[in-house]
Formats: C-alpha cells, sequence, structure tokens
C-alpha cells in the first residue's frame, strides 16, 4: 500500500483489511505520517483544506525523487526478500478531490517519475463505490 494523499491521515483505519488479509499487505509509504500532512500544513501557514492540499501535492512532486528513492523502492526491496516474492502490483491512495486530476500536473509528474503503469479507471472508479457502501 502506498499513500500518497497528504490529507489521509488516518490509512490504518480506512484501509478496511482484515486480521486475516494484513499479513499479506504492508505499508510501503504513508506520505501523511513521512513527508506532508495537509492538517499540519493548515496549521502552520494558515492555508485552508484545498490550499493545503494543493502545497502538500506540490511539495510531494518536488521532492518525489528522493522519495522514490530513498524510501519507496528500498522498502519495496526488502519486502521482497523478506517475503520471497515480487511485488506484482500496489494499492495506491491519491487524494479525492478531482481537480488534483484535472487541473494539476501533481499526481501525472509523480506517476511518470515512478515507470509504473497505473490503471486509472480502477483508482479513480474505487473511491466512489468505496464510499458508498459505508
Amino acid at each position: 500500500v502506498l499513500n500518497i494523499d497528504p490529507a489521509n491521515d488516518n490509512l490504518q483505519n480506512n484501509m478496511f483489511i482484515t486480521e486475516e488479509d494484513e499479513r499479506d499487505r504492508d505499508l510501503i509509504l504513508d506520505i501523511s505520517e513521512e513527508v506532508s500532512n495537509a492538517g499540519n500544513v493548515m496549521n502552520e501557514s494558515g492555508l485552508g483544506p484545498n490550499g493545503a492540499l494543493m502545497y502538500s501535492m506540490e511539495y510531494i512532486d518536488s521532492h518525489f525523487d528522493e522519495i522514490l528513492d530513498e524510501i519507496i523502492i528500498p522498502r519495496v526491496s526488502k519486502l521482497e526478500n523478506e517475503h520471497d516474492w515480487r511485488c506484482t502490483y500496489f494499492l495506491v491512495d491519491v487524494p479525492g478531490q478531482f481537480e488534483i486530476f484535472t487541473h494539476c500536473k501533481y499526481l501525472k509528474n509523480i506517476v511518470k517519475k515512478t515507470g509504473w503503469r497505473f490503471e486509472r479507471e480502477i483508482l479513480l472508479g474505487a473511491t466512489d463505490r468505496c464510499s458508498s457502501l459505508y
């Protein structure tokens, strides 16, 4: 699991993973804990929720090469070695604000920097389907 949503500061409670499933899923990065938290940005800068999210996403985008090289890749390698398997997919939590996808380059840049193929339809579609269940 990769959380690149700086406003999701309650990831463990939002993952809906049973104890049985938890052993097969590892949290590789929680961006709101380790890099930028939109709530902290709001408190420190006086920005509102949308401004804090945009500031956080810009910061993450501008530092994503370091995040990828220093955090994500080493952790994925460690997990692959510990579990003797290869990561074939990641569950990625992204901000739910549509404007982040349509009006900003931040997520597009992050996806390009990873070199991974993202199934955008699944990522965007899952938000509506999951939230309507609860």
